[in-house]
C-alpha cells in the first residue's frame, strides 16, 4: 500500500510516517500542499493523509484540487477542530475520514486497514496519542 502523508508539523509528519510504515507498504512524507499535489501527479497512491493546516494552502483547498486530480483516492483529514461544520465541510469535499487530534493510533490503523483491505496491520511502535 502506498500512502502519502503531508504535514508542515515535523513531529506529526514523523509520527504518521512511523505509525503508517507498519502498513506493509511505502510511506512518502511531504511538508507542503504543493509537494503533496506534485507527488500525486507523479505517482499513484492508495491513500493520502494530511491536516487542515497544511503549508502552502489550506487542507480544504488541497483536498478540492486533489479530488479533481484523483477523484477515487481515499483521503484522511486531520484537525484539532471538533466542530461539526468543519467536519461536514471536509467530508462534503471528499474526505473519507476526519480524525480529530490528538490522534487515536488504533482508529487510524483500523481506517487504513479498511482502505487497504488488510486486517493484519498492527500499530507500529508506541501506542499513544499525539497532540499536534
Amino acid at each position: 500500500m502506498k500512502i502519502l502523508v503531508g504535514s508542515g508539523d515535523d513531529a506529526l509528519r514523523r509520527f504518521l510516517g512511523h505509525l503508517l510504515s507498519g502498513a506493509q507498504g511505502e510511506v512518502r512524507m511531504v511538508s507542503r500542499s504543493g509537494d503533496l499535489l506534485k507527488a500525486v501527479l507523479e505517482s499513484d497512491y492508495d491513500l493520502a493523509v494530511f491536516p487542515l493546516q497544511l503549508g502552502g494552502m489550506t487542507g480544504l483547498e488541497t483536498l478540492a484540487i486533489l479530488k479533481r486530480l484523483r477523484p477515487k483516492l481515499p483521503v484522511f483529514i486531520l484537525s484539532d477542530d471538533r466542530s461539526a461544520d468543519v467536519r461536514a465541510e471536509a467530508m462534503e469535499a471528499g474526505a473519507l475520514h476526519y480524525f480529530v487530534l490528538p490522534l487515536n493510533p488504533q482508529a487510524m490503523i483500523a481506517a487504513v486497514n479498511a482502505v487497504g483491505g488488510n486486517a493484519g496491520v498492527e500499530i507500529h511502535g508506541e501506542e499513544r496519542m499525539i497532540r499536534a
